[in-house]
């Protein structure tokens, strides 16, 4: 029995020494090419220099014959994809989110895809992929509004009959506008998260949007590989392609603990703290549209 429990202890402090090493392995920074220090002569204007394009006209010093690769590698510097991988990014994202965003604000741009490009690729890709998959659709906040709308018109009492229906009228321009909503989500978000961590962060408000669109990315990509584990995709209130709820708390301890350097129950706690942030932020805008669309009825019926 004792040498059982002591090969177990022994088997669990393998285990966490193997974790701390892939941990180690995971805040390695993607590093740059290495620098080239050899001579060359520009092809195009014959000034000679040391490096990787001609300071003069910016020619490449590796000038090669067009191959198909270099075709297609033109083909996307149009759409503004040759020129980082975003390949790489959309590894790292997956397997080291938060380091990978650290290293990014830290000043390695050239190495991953520009946040916003990235999100705006993946969500072309995603509604390609919703629409060529003819998946159906789980919206997840549809029985919420239909269940408010019964009660407005089941409800006979005037107050809670008016209620009833600005709020519905509210959660449902919510629903119906994915693009407000999720600019206002990740503003609130990025309010939140800069407020938890303000005293633990070197970020300020405008690197904590850049790593929440970062993140966003992330979950776009997470909810590919939820749609097509469960061949329908998943919508809520709050983005138009979602993930498992329960994937949702664990991948945001997951980035803020590489983000932020954090002990694990210390972004465990502050990541339920944002949540209630959040709460509370989504609380007070559907009271704010509340208030709005009373006042847009009081008005029409005044005049």
């Amino acid at each position: 029995m004792i040498k059982s429990a002591n090969r177990i202890v022994r088997r669990l402090r393998d285990c966490k020494a193997w974790m701390l090493r892939c941990d180690r392995r995971k805040q390695r920074p993607t590093l740059p090419p290495v620098a080239d220090v050899s001579q060359h002569q520009c092809n195009h204007c014959g000034c000679d220099y040391m490096g990787r394009q001609c300071p003069q006209c910016g020619t490449a010093a590796n000038w090669e014959r067009f191959t198909f690769k270099s075709a297609v590698r033109g083909f996307l510097d149009i759409w503004g994809l040759g020129q980082r991988s975003i390949f790489l990014t959309m590894r790292d994202l997956l397997l080291r989110p938060g380091y990978m965003i650290r290293d990014y604000l830290g000043g390695h741009h050239l190495n991953f895809f520009p946040p916003f490009k990235l999100m705006a690729v993946l969500l072309i890709l995603f509604s390609f992929f919703a629409w060529v998959s003819h998946f159906p659709v789980d919206i997840r906040s549809k029985d919420f509004i239909e269940s408010i709308q019964k009660f407005a018109n089941d409800t006979s009492d005037a107050p809670y009959h008016s209620f009833s229906l600005l709020l519905s009228n509210a959660i449902t321009f919510l629903d119906a506008h994915d693009l407000y909503r999720v600019l206002l989500q990740n503003i609130m978000v990025t309010l939140a998260v800069w407020f938890v961590f303000r005293k633990k962060s070197q970020y300020n408000m405008t690197e904590t949007f850049i790593a929440q669109i970062y993140i966003n990315s992330q979950f776009l990509m997470l909810a590919f590989l939820c749609s097509m584990l469960t061949f329908k995709i998943i919508s809520t209130g709050l983005f138009p392609y979602a993930v498992f709820s329960w994937l949702v708390p664990v991948v945001l301890v997951y980035d803020y603990r590489q983000l932020y350097g954090l002990k694990l129950w210390s972004t465990i706690w502050r990541t339920l703290l944002i949540t209630l942030i959040m709460v509370a932020l989504y609380a007070l805008l559907v009271i704010l549209l509340i208030v709005l669309f009373a006042t847009i009825t009081a008005f029409a019926e005044a005049t």
